[in-house]
């Protein structure tokens, strides 16, 4: 990847089943480009669900989880 990650970003991504890593990856590389914002994480049910956030500090990954 072209992009330097956050150390807290390549933490999270490491610690993910690789389809969970593909679909917040594309949210990570948004963050990185503006900044600016964090990732917010949604465990859902049936899907994974992930946005750039300004709530969340920048190189920073939160969870909420709503599958359990």
């Amino acid at each position: 990847m072209a992009e330097q990650l956050p150390e807290g970003y390549t933490r999270y991504l490491a610690g993910l089943e690789g389809s969970q890593a593909d679909a917040i990856l594309p949210v990570i590389k948004q963050s990185v480009a503006d900044g600016k914002r964090g990732v917010l994480v949604r465990f859902l049910p049936d899907e994974v669900q992930a946005v750039a956030s300004e709530d969340v500090q920048f190189g920073t990954i939160r969870e909420e989880r709503y599958d359990e």
